[in-house]
């Protein structure tokens, strides 16, 4: 585990397609209330925009039940 907020909590991973060293952030659906949902689906708009070698990428993004 990289960190925790709270919301989300953050682990380090490797992204099987290109073997970089990642982080995830995972939100608990069940703490989020309807602001926080939608500031999360914005953040996940904003990073889907952003292309830069110097600064994070997002990979991909999904969701399930929890």
């Amino acid at each position: 585990m990289l960190g925790q907020g709270a919301y989300a909590m953050v682990r380090e991973a490797i992204h099987i397609e290109s073997g970089h060293v990642v982080a995830i952030k995972m939100y608990d659906k069940f703490k989020l209330n309807a602001t926080i949902k939608t500031c999360v689906q914005r953040e996940i708009k904003l990073l889907r925009l952003i292309q830069s070698p110097s600064i994070m990428n997002l990979y991909d993004a999904t969701e399930n039940a929890k």
